[in-house]
């Protein structure tokens, strides 16, 4: 990903802040199976974010899939001779950025342009495919299903969990759809906030233009990323 010094979020809290709160990214792979299927593939899937010692500097995705998309398809057939590679991208809070939000320059010189606002993260690693109809592959689902239901009804102030299905439709579910773990081995965060603009009035003007037109969380997201470049270029 192209990340420009001042767009650049290197802190590890915040890049999996953002993972959590979004949970939904973008599993990218490029893989050759036996069908015609085009190589490139691209799914939108809700992840699991799992971190400790044993899980590396960034941690551990999981997800599930349909085994029936043609992605799941591909990666059965890679994992066969491999772990193969893949590029999870999450974005979070995004928008776009009028020319009238940048109070100093609009009226001095007119010389804007509008840009567009927006927090990313993405994950680099080696996919393990869960797919045998196993109990190894039972375990996988249900522990990933679990963590990611419990985290996603606490956020939505709701008490439902995977024990409240019956066996029965668990037994029928289950055998549709894999598992994914991808260990990330690289990861990076850009945080496109107008940080460009964080030495002249123009800043203000946008921090204070999106909470003014009912945008609080690109306004905040905007004031945090200015002081947190500001904070790091104070340690140089």
């Amino acid at each position: 990903m192209y990340i420009p010094p001042y767009y650049n979020e290197p802190d590890l809290e915040v890049q999996q802040k953002l993972i959590k709160a979004e949970a939904l990214g973008t599993l990218i792979t490029h893989l050759q199976d036996d069908t015609a299927t085009l190589p490139l593939q691209a799914n939108y899937i809700p992840f699991t974010l799992v971190t400790g010692p044993e899980h590396g500097e960034y941690g551990t995705l999981r997800a599930h899939m349909h085994r029936i998309n043609p992605q799941a398809k591909q990666l059965i057939h890679a994992s066969k001779s491999g772990d193969p590679d893949a590029l999870v991208a999450f974005t979070h809070t995004q928008a776009y950025v009028p020319p009238k939000y940048y109070v100093e320059t609009k009226p001095s010189t007119g010389d804007v342009v509008p840009t567009w606002n927006f927090a990313s993260v993405q994950c680099y690693g080696k996919v393990k495919v869960f797919y045998e109809k196993d109990e190894t592959t039972r375990a996988f689902l249900m522990d990933q299903l679990n963590q990611l239901v419990d985290e996603q009804e606490a956020l939505a102030g709701s008490k439902w969990k995977v024990s409240d299905a019956s066996d029965s439709h668990l037994e029928k579910l289950l055998p549709k759809i894999i598992g994914i773990e991808i260990k990330i081995t690289k990861q990076e965060g850009k945080f496109k906030m107008s940080q460009e603009k964080m030495g002249c009035g123009d800043k203000d003007g946008v921090i204070e233009g999106f909470a003014k037109d009912g945008n609080q969380e690109m306004s905040d997201c905007v004031k945090h990323a200015c002081e947190r470049r500001a904070e790091r270029l104070a340690k140089r």
